[in-house]
């Protein structure tokens, strides 16, 4: 299994995620599971672990769970995006904190920051700013706000290309992995995992990698229509499941998988 935190089991209680579940099911067919899923990344991860530990494991299929809200995003970072680093606490002990070590230029390409801008962006939240003019209008509140308003109209006009271009690393991606796993004499599955938005309708993100994985001969599964909105996790800005979320999805991929298991030229994908 590769992932996210969707796969990693975030939000469920010990041996309720739908990998634990799966597993569990599965252990009377001598099918052993192994969860590589690592929370707050995305295919990119995916792809380093399916190097690293398919040459170990050698599984007969590898499932990849997509998450339509933030992996295309998540697929422009590099690995080494965040970098912890020690800052002053109210106590005699520093902190530590996550701070990301990247920029990115108008191309959405990204640029390794100074350790003095990683340093500033560890103590103030906020990434150093770029310019002197920036710097003097940051000491006045006023100042402040027009560099906030002007970053903001920046920011409209990069989101669009930003798009685009998670749109295409995400392709790309996915068919490198798609290539890797079929390398390895293994077959591939990916889980469309909907954001609580695309309950209702459909929106954009999930109908790209529709699209993605469709132009790239790669079959998928959707347990969309096996969930409601109440399978979600009700803590604001938390959009994980719940254990009923992870207890439904496991009953759909179960479904799947006992096809698969017992036919080795059965498909449950699209």
């Amino acid at each position: 299994m590769l992932g996210d935190s969707f796969t990693w089991g975030a939000t469920a209680d010990i041996g309720q995620s739908w990998v634990e579940i799966v597993s569990h099911e599965l252990e009377a067919d001598n099918v052993l599971v192994w969860n590589t899923g690592v929370p707050g990344t995305g295919t990119k991860q995916a792809l380093a672990n399916a190097q690293r530990f398919m040459p170990v494991m050698k599984p007969n299929l590898v499932i990849l769970g997509f998450y339509v809200n933030n992996d295309f995003w998540d697929n422009l970072y590099p690995l080494d995006y965040y970098s912890l680093v020690a800052v002053p606490d109210d106590g005699e002990n520093d902190r530590q904190v996550f701070v990301p070590q990247y920029k990115f230029n108008h191309n959405w390409e990204p640029i390794p920051l100074s350790s003095q801008e990683i340093r500033y962006s560890a103590l103030n939240v906020e990434f150093y700013p770029q310019n002197g003019v920036e710097y003097f209008l940051g000491l006045s509140r006023i100042g402040s706000l027009l560099v906030q308003a002007n970053d903001s109209i920046a920011q409209l006009r990069r989101e669009q290309q930003g798009h685009e271009r998670s749109y295409d690393e995400t392709q790309h991606l996915i068919v490198e992995l798609s290539e890797y796993v079929a390398a390895n004499d293994a077959k591939f599955l990916v889980l469309i995992i909907p954001h609580y938005n695309d309950l209702q309708t459909l929106g954009d993100q999930y109908l790209v990698i529709q699209q993605i994985l469709s132009e790239s001969n790669v079959d998928f599964v959707e347990p969309i229509n096996n969930l409601e909105l109440r399978d979600y996790v009700e803590t604001q800005g938390d959009d994980h499941w719940n254990n009923s979320g992870h207890n439904k999805v496991a009953g759909f991929m179960l479904d799947c998988l006992s096809l698969i298991i017992n036919q080795a030229d059965a498909t449950c994908a699209k």
